[in-house]
């Protein structure tokens, strides 16, 4: 087992939980509009970039890295 390949994983693993979360929190918003609005894939879009600035918040994150 290559210990080289540990960020790599535990990187795929965020980025699964955060898509999860993202995708969570639209469908949470679209609950309480109580109707799914026509700046859906837009919405999508921003909550990508956050997942991203999310992702590089983590990885910066010296308590994440403690592999």
């Amino acid at each position: 087992f290559a210990w080289s390949r540990i960020p790599e994983i535990l990187e795929q693993q965020y980025k699964e939980q955060i898509e999860r979360a993202a995708k969570h929190s639209l469908h949470h918003q679209q609950d309480q509009t109580g109707e799914s609005s026509p700046n859906d894939k837009s919405s999508s879009l921003n909550s990508s970039a956050d997942s991203r600035h999310q992702l590089e918040i983590i990885e910066n994150d010296p308590a994440y890295n403690r592999a």
